[in-house]
């Protein structure tokens, strides 16, 4: 009676302890999973602030060239004000001086 005591003894230890290994495994498995997903979220984070950031920068450069566009414009604008002005006082000029040769 005494070995069969100590045979389901054995037995109990040999149970628990498998079980414990079953119970840490199972707990480690549980812990990597949810380190990979919280991996997996700063990674998605990180991408969608970066594709934010990207997007704020193709935005500016977009206005400045926007506004290069602009400057430009208005400076062909100017130069050819200046040179219409200037081709009008020559005309006005050869009507100044055709004027005073015909007198």
């Amino acid at each position: 009676k005494r070995i069969a005591e100590e045979k389901k003894r054995n037995w109990k230890k040999v149970a628990e302890e498998t079980q414990n290994q079953t119970q840490s495994k199972e707990e480690f498995e549980m812990l990597r999973n949810m380190l990979w997903e919280e991996e997996l979220e700063a990674k998605r984070k990180q991408e969608e602030e970066e594709a934010i950031i990207r997007s704020m920068q193709q935005k500016e450069e977009m206005m400045r060239q926007n506004q290069d566009q602009i400057a430009a414009k208005k400076e062909m604008i100017e130069r050819m004000e200046h040179e219409e002005k200037e081709a009008v006082d020559r005309m006005l000029k050869r009507f100044e001086d055709d004027e005073e040769d015909e007198r």
